[in-house]
């Protein structure tokens, strides 16, 4: 795979997950970091440090006074469970704050609730691991979680085979790595979030 060196981050910079950092054969991962063999990553928003004693590179955590989620927001989740009638997402990030989320993280996500055209398999649209953003329409006793909006869908997606995020390739997706190409139900400004207070992600280790 050809290596870029503009698609790095710079030392300072506020990062999200999957966002490369470094050249994997010049540091160490530290805290935040992942290494996909290539490049080393980061794996949770924060802001990018190097340690140029130790040749180490880290994300440290974004760290402030918790969000609670509110009916409407907007947020960032990943899917943690299928099943024919609904997935589970974990809530990650309310977007537009830079705030962890306080409370109950695990939220439902209805087959029916999917999008607005008729939906027979949750599994079609989304995959364990998919980091996904979705509006909160309901809080208590649980909270629940649409993607009907227009806005919502799946915003980063790894590739089955290798773990790699995914490039949007037409209305599809397709690994840049293993060239596999595969569908999600998608936002519409899939592969485009990766600016400040847009996104807390996790991203899937292999």
């Amino acid at each position: 795979m050809a290596r870029n060196v503009t698609d790095l981050k710079k030392p300072g910079d506020r990062v999200f997950p999957g966002d490369a950092l470094a050249f994997a054969e010049e540091f160490l991962p530290d805290e935040g970091v992942y290494d996909d063999g290539t490049y080393l990553r980061a794996s949770r928003i924060g802001k990018f440090e190097v340690n140029t004693d130790e040749m180490r590179v880290r994300v440290s955590p974004v760290t402030s006074v918790p969000s609670t989620l509110h009916l409407g927001d907007y947020v960032y989740g990943k899917i943690t469970m299928l099943k024919t009638s609904m997935c589970g997402v974990e809530v990650l990030h309310v977007e537009g704050s830079q705030r962890n989320v306080a409370g109950d993280t695990n939220g439902t996500l209805h087959v029916s609730k999917i999008a607005k055209r008729y939906i027979q398999d949750p599994s079609r649209e989304y995959r364990l691991g998919d980091i996904i953003r979705a509006r909160v329409i309901d809080v208590k006793p649980s909270v629940q979680l649409s993607t009907e909006d227009p806005r919502c869908g799946g915003i980063l997606c790894l590739c089955l085979r290798d773990r790699f995020p995914l490039k949007r390739v037409g209305k599809g997706l397709e690994c840049p790595v293993c060239g596999r190409r595969d569908t999600r139900n998608l936002a519409p400004d899939y592969g485009e979030v990766y600016v400040p207070a847009s996104v807390a992600l996790q991203v899937p280790q292999t």
